[in-house]
């Protein structure tokens, strides 16, 4: 293959020739090129950062050592950064939530479930942390003081998922218990509760805060179940 002819800037064309087929030309218009690039350029600057990038920190503090193995026993089930980025929360089996500066990695502990916590989510102004624990309970925590504000009960099985609404106002929480329930975060009365037939595993709020998913499912033998639901009608 050679190239052939001088390039305006336009249009580049090639020459390939072989013994079967001769001399074919083809031409390729840089405008044609465009979008590709346009896609290639920041994927491969994507790659060259992956492929560069090495652990900031390891955060430790969720760990317990078993008498007899010596090893830590407690596995972290959910992280969620601050909306500021400042931040990060921690859910863990060891029944407590941390909360760790992200500059200085100073750590702080919330404790007051009485199970494992699964799921972490902060208000979309950074000063209350909602947690979901195997308490069957949801716990929102006044970050300015590390301090509980108040304990959500409702739920008949293990919390699995929080979730703030754009807008701070609703919290969503999923429940083993096939449930979803919605939480007016100012006073921490129930709203309302959305029923499943499955377990619910995951709540999101779409941008607007107008709609909420839910996923869910049995772990064994059952279809998995995604719901969307109309926050003003519950249905």
């Amino acid at each position: 293959m050679k190239k052939q002819g001088a390039n305006n800037g336009a249009t580049t064309a090639f020459l390939i020739s072989t013994p079967e087929s001769g001399v074919d030309s083809i031409a390729i218009t840089y405008a044609l090129l465009d979008p590709i690039m346009t896609v290639m350029r920041p994927l491969a600057a994507l790659i060259r950062y992956l492929a560069t990038s090495k652990e900031r920190a390891t955060l430790q503090g969720h760990t317990k050592e078993d008498k007899e193995t010596s090893e830590a026993v407690y596995p972290v089930m959910s992280v969620a950064f601050s909306p500021d980025g400042k931040t990060l929360a921690a859910a863990s089996d060891d029944m407590t939530v941390k909360v760790w500066d992200v500059a200085t990695a100073r750590r702080s502990t919330l404790s007051g479930h009485t199970h494992a916590v699964y799921s972490v989510s902060f208000s979309p102004d950074g000063k209350t942390l909602a947690s979901a624990s195997g308490d069957k309970t949801v716990r929102l925590w006044d970050l300015a003081t590390n301090k509980e504000r108040a304990t959500l009960q409702g739920h008949a099985e293990s919390v699995m998922s929080v979730a703030f609404s754009p807008d701070g106002k609703i919290l969503a929480s999923a429940s083993y218990d096939k449930n979803v329930k919605l939480w007016d975060v100012a006073t921490g009365k129930e709203r309302a509760t959305l029923q499943g037939t499955e377990a619910v595993w995951s709540v999101a709020f779409s941008p607007d805060g107008l709609l909420l998913a839910s996923a869910g499912g049995s772990i064994v033998n059952a279809p998995g179940e995604l719901k969307v639901w109309d926050i003003a009608t519950g249905r």
